[in-house]
C-alpha cells in the first residue's frame, strides 16, 4: 500500500504580504490598482459648503460640513456673527420622532402633519429629514433641514429666537 501525499496548503496572502517587496509585475500592478480604487472610490471625509441667511438681518453667514456616503452623521462648522461655532449632524431616512418644530416656524408655507405629529413644510419620498446642533461661546443653533441625494434645506434658530433659512 503506498502512502498518500498530503494535500498541498495553499499559503495564506494577507494584505501585508502584498505591500512586501516584490519584482512580480502581477503583485505591484494588482496594489497599484487598490490604492487608485481607494482614492478615487472612498473619499476621506470631503467638506462641503453651504449657507446660513438670518431672516432679520438679511445677512448670509458661509458654513461647512462633512459628507460621506456611508455614514448619516457628520460634522459642522460656522463662524456666526464672529463666533466660532461647531457640531454635529444626523440624517434620518423614514421620519424622525420630534422633528419639525424648528423648520416650519422658519420655513412656513403649507403644512402636512407626520406620524409623530409634527409639522413639515415640504416632502417627497427621496427626501430624509436631519438635525443639527452648533455650539460656540455663549452661542447655540439647533436646526432641521430636509436633504435629497445632493442637495438640502431647512431651518435653524438660535439661543435668542433669530432665525436662519439653511441651504446646502
Amino acid at each position: 500500500m503506498q502512502a498518500s501525499r498530503p494535500a498541498t496548503v495553499p499559503k495564506l496572502r494577507t494584505f501585508a504580504h502584498l505591500l512586501t517587496f516584490s519584482t512580480d509585475k502581477k503583485r505591484m500592478k494588482a496594489i497599484k490598482a487598490l490604492v487608485l480604487a481607494a482614492v478615487l472610490v472612498i473619499p476621506a471625509f470631503p467638506r462641503a459648503k453651504g449657507t446660513l441667511y438670518r431672516l432679520d438681518t438679511r445677512t448670509a453667514t458661509p458654513f461647512e460640513f462633512t459628507r460621506s456616503i456611508f455614514k448619516t452623521t457628520g460634522k459642522i462648522w460656522a463662524n456666526l456673527d464672529g463666533t466660532q461655532m461647531e457640531g454635529q449632524y444626523i440624517v434620518v431616512r423614514g421620519g424622525a420622532s420630534g422633528w419639525g418644530t424648528v423648520y416650519s416656524s422658519v420655513v412656513g408655507g403649507g403644512r402636512i402633519v407626520t406620524g409623530s405629529g409634527q409639522t413639515l413644510s415640504s416632502w417627497t419620498s427621496d427626501t430624509a429629514q436631519g438635525s443639527a446642533i452648533l455650539t460656540g461661546v455663549g452661542k447655540m443653533l439647533t436646526c432641521e433641514f430636509l436633504v435629497g441625494s445632493t442637495h438640502g434645506m431647512g431651518g435653524c434658530r438660535d439661543q435668542d429666537g433669530h432665525r436662519y433659512r439653511l441651504l446646502f
